[in-house]
């Protein structure tokens, strides 16, 4: 059962304002709104999950493929998936033989630079991206059905302004 999200946010806040009192320089603001983003994160995954086993496929091969999907040719170099994605090359590399072992995607060597590894979405990971997109755009909509009109989009310009201070 997940604790009601009104009491996760007390026990942060309270647990935050004993480091403020000690550490004068501590981002307490900043600090909650990076957990609330985390615990956001991992709440909306873990229903996409739960969801997503009706199609066989995990959260993380989701965003692979809808990543792919989205790109032109619906193909990337796998240094660049990994990236967009925000995964590490070694979590990629093993979603990827999953997605590959189930006719889902295809890599290939760059036809200019053999090193580089080309990512592709077959037809079936079309399909079934297709299949599943309108059941996780339901999913993640019910998150910012209480916004109010514009809200939205300030949040999306926050986070933009907060990523480009990303080192």
């Amino acid at each position: 059962m997940c604790p009601k999200s009104s009491d996760v946010l007390a026990k942060l806040d309270r647990n935050l304002s004993c480091i403020s009192c000690s550490q004068a320089e501590f981002p307490k603001d900043w600090v909650i709104a990076i957990r609330m983003m985390k615990l956001v994160v991992s709440h909306a995954i873990g229903v996409a999950n739960a969801m997503l086993k009706a199609w066989d496929i995990s959260y993380p091969e989701y965003h692979i493929m809808t990543t792919l999907y989205g790109s032109e040719g619906r193909a990337m170099p796998a240094t660049e998936l990994h990236a967009v994605i925000g995964e590490t090359p070694s979590h990629t590399t093993r979603f990827l033989h999953l997605l590959g072992r189930r006719g889902l995607i295809a890599r290939d060597s760059h036809e200019c630079d053999r090193r580089k590894v080309i990512v592709t979405l077959s037809d079936e990971g079309a399909r079934l991206v297709e299949a599943v997109l309108p059941a996780v755009s339901g999913m993640l909509s019910d998150y910012v059905r209480s916004f109010e009109p514009g809200e939205l989009a300030e949040l999306l310009r926050l986070l933009e302004k907060t990523m480009q201070g990303l080192r």
